[in-house]
């Protein structure tokens, strides 16, 4: 349950209130950009009294206007034009009703155009408020840091110190959507908060548009930096005198970020927070708001955060603060509300779960998996029997293959519960091949005030044969600092015995750059000597164990790159308690940059740092920037806390033959009579027949493979014998592949031909 607001905004109709300070705007330059403070104003050669007012002229296109004359006010956004000293507004021609919002919304790339939010005398608006808005073309004179505007018959003169040469960067957007940008959803240019109150308006920076003004032709080209944006979103004072409790604050926002800006309050901080409670003269320090989102993250977050204002409460004098500072994209915030702390709030910590070591592992290699996680009282009074559980179920079966808890007994208020190790581990005895989902979830005596934040799942998969550590596809990935550089990812084989590498697996994003250029994959086999976070030559004997070329054609589309391990097709037998680094090299000898699909969703830190504490260490992924022919490679990737993970995956099998199945033998090592299936039509276009001659009725699974030993589906039917499966191929490509038939009694497996 919410509880009621002790104050709250919606932006309902603007800024209401809300200023704009910019430290960073891009490459928006120009004499007339800026903001731009009221220094005198005029009417008929008399002083205008008690006027104060800004101008700020945001980027090549957008203005907008604040003004007030001590009991009344109004706001405007708009788009103009300035040529040969005339100043030319999108508002001309329109009739602005007095005491009332309007908008309007461009319905093909959803640009706001215009808003204004008035509460002013007409006779005040007629004589020098529409001069004041940019009505009337009036003419637009800039003498160093001064620039005038005045009326078409000079009657009306205003005149403005230039304070800032960044204009007001953050627009309030009367419906919620983004407003256009050329690189995100380019077919509409809508992206839009889905928070409560949308419709009436929320605060967005979109430093997207800001850079391209959402075409194509603008998007910067080469590594970066790119043009970078920081600006602060302040809140009008708050008056929190007549409480006397801990408060929190909540806000909705939807965002998306790629490189943090030079001049980012703290190191690292796209997106932040903080808060004044002597009227702006002092701030807190600044908050992450968004600690674990991952960078680059699409489809963007739509997210309700709360953070504790610890010592706000009995002010009369407090202000909140939001700060974006980064290249790309956008920010946008709705619905801020100050809340009573409430009495009993536990949380799981989003930035320190262990997940299992791979996304995906196969069959043969999983191990004992340790888990631990960070619980934190954020509310006002002890929690009594807290306890952690950590369910793991199959998502086939349903069936709970883990079930551990950790028991803390009272957290206090404000109390963060770290590094507590479940006492027993995930036994590999209890999977198969399918996938799971894990769930951490706390529970205390008391009913939790705010349950959503109690729970944390994530997910994982048991293959036949392939590792993968990415999971969902949902960045690109490329070093900044040089266009060369060797990245994979780190697979543990506790069981090697009679087991060979057999392909290696990479996808990149811009393979129409890269025609006709190279990339280079390697196989090291490595044991870390020395405990650091380095894969080091004389850790790997200086060499790969295989490794294998290919050339971009164009042709590759959005489809993942599979080739050999061995570039001579040559066995490469797995070892026993040995790490393996797949890795693909890219050199380069100009600026152009290779992009690597990859994920930031799965945050692998913990668990690294976990079986670290346990003496057993499971990596994540490897990096080495540049080109060398002596590789170190960094374990900590990009960042050791939230470092994407490239889409770089290797398949394993007891076939040194790369041409065929994976696996020619199974964990039951019976080989099934040739009569017991009959596959037909082989070759096949849309369907294909499996016939089951089972003497007796038996559990059969059924899997799919391709050429690459990739798992493309897995069925399981219970008390079958002599009965035929269909099962459809017309979404698959003509090739060859081929069905495992497994059974508690043996194994068979059958090619089938797909043509059309």
């Amino acid at each position: 349950a919410q509880e009621a607001p002790i104050w709250s905004e919606d932006f309902n109709g603007g800024l209401n209130g809300w200023t704009v300070r910019t430290i960073q705007c891009g490459n928006i330059t120009g004499p007339a950009i800026g903001r731009w403070t009221l220094s005198s104003a005029s009417l008929n050669g008399a002083a205008i009294p008690d006027l104060e007012g800004e101008f700020s002229v945001n980027t090549a296109v957008d203005y907008s206007v604040r003004f007030s004359d001590g009991t009344n006010q109004a706001q405007a956004q708009a788009r103009y034009t300035l040529t040969a000293g005339a100043w030319g507004s999108n508002l001309n021609g329109v009739t602005i009703p007095l005491d009332t919002t309007i908008h309007n919304v461009n319905a093909t790339n959803y640009q706001t155009l215009y808003f204004t939010n008035m509460d002013m005398e007409q006779d005040a608006f007629t004589q020098w408020g529409r001069t004041f808005l940019g009505l009337g073309s009036p003419t637009f004179t800039i003498d160093g840091n001064t620039l005038t505007i005045a009326s078409s018959d000079n009657a009306v003169q205003l005149a403005f110190t230039k304070s800032s040469s960044c204009g007001v960067l953050w627009w309030w957007s009367p419906n919620g959507s983004v407003r256009s940008g050329a690189l995100f959803n380019p077919a509409t240019g809508q992206v839009a908060i889905n928070s409560a109150t949308a419709s009436n308006g929320a605060m967005v920076i979109n430093a997207d548009f800001l850079t391209t003004q959402g075409l194509q032709a603008n998007v910067p080209t080469g590594p970066p930096p790119y043009p970078q944006y920081t600006s602060e979103l302040i809140s009008p004072r708050i008056d929190l005198s007549g409480v006397n409790v801990p408060v929190l604050l909540s806000f909705f926002q939807l965002v998306r970020f790629l490189n943090v800006a030079t001049d980012a309050p703290a190191a690292g901080l796209r997106t932040s927070l903080a808060y004044s409670t002597d009227d702006g003269v002092t701030w807190s320090e600044p908050i992450n708001a968004n600690d674990g989102v991952p960078v680059n993250v699409n489809p963007p977050l739509q997210i309700q955060r709360v953070f504790a204002l610890p010592d706000a409460q009995g002010s009369a004098n407090v202000r909140v603060k939001f700060t974006f500072s980064s290249d790309f994209y956008y920010w946008a915030i709705d619905d801020i509300a100050i809340t009573e702390l409430p009495r009993y709030d536990l949380r799981v910590n989003t930035n320190w779960f262990a997940i299992a070591p791979n996304f995906a592992t196969p069959i043969s290699q999983v191990e004992a998996v340790p888990f631990w996680a960070d619980i934190e009282n954020v509310g006002a009074s002890t929690a009594t029997n807290v306890n952690l559980n950590l369910s793991i179920v199959n998502n086939q079966s349903s069936e709970t293959v883990y079930d551990g808890n950790v028991f803390y007994e009272d957290v206090d208020a404000g109390v963060l519960a770290e590094n507590y190790i479940f006492p027993t581990q995930l036994d590999p005895a209890n999977l198969s091949i399918g996938s799971y989902t894990g769930t951490y979830n706390v529970t205390q005596d008391s009913t939790d005030f705010f349950p959503d934040n109690n729970t944390i799942t994530w997910s994982f998969f048991v293959t036949d044969s392939l590792f993968t550590k990415e999971g969902t596809r949902t960045t690109s990935i490329a070093p900044a600092a040089e266009a060369s550089f060797t990245y994979g990812n780190v697979f543990y084989v506790p069981n090697g015995e009679g087991l060979y590498a057999r392909h290696i697996t990479f996808f990149v994003t811009n393979v129409t750059q890269l025609v006709g250029r190279s990339v280079t994959t390697y196989l090291y086999k490595w044991q870390n000597l020395n405990g650091n976070n380095s894969a080091e030559p004389a850790e790997y004997g200086s060499a790969p164990i295989a490794f294998n070329a290919y050339t971009f054609t164009g042709e590759e589309g959005t489809n993942p790159i599979t080739i050999p391990v061995d570039l001579d097709l040559n066995p490469v037998e797995l070892e026993s308690g040995y790490h393996y680094i797949a890795a693909v090299q890219y050199y380069a000898d100009d600026d152009q940059r290779m992009n690597v699909g990859g994920t930031g969703l799965l945050n692998y830190f913990p668990m690294t740092f976990l079986t670290d504490s346990l003496g057993d260490r499971r990596y994540h992924t490897a990096l080495h920037v540049g080109q060398s022919s002596d590789i170190t490679f960094s374990l900590v990737g990009f960042s050791p806390a939230y470092g994407t993970t490239p889409q770089v995956r290797l398949s394993i099998g007891d076939n040194p033959d790369y041409e065929g199945p994976a696996f020619i033998t199974s964990s039951v090592n019976n080989q099934l009579k040739e009569d017991i299936l009959e596959v037909f039509p082989n070759p096949a276009s849309e369907v294909v027949n499996l016939r089951f001659m089972l003497e007796e009725a038996q559990n059969v699974q059924i899997a799919l493979f391709d050429q690459r030993g990739q798992v493309l589906n897995i069925r399981k039917f219970d008390n079958l014998s002599r009965e035929t499966i269909v099962m459809p191929v017309h979404n698959l490509p003509p090739g060859t592949y081929y069905a495992k038939v497994s059974t508690p009694k043996g194994f068979k497996v059958s090619p089938i031909v797909i043509a059309r």
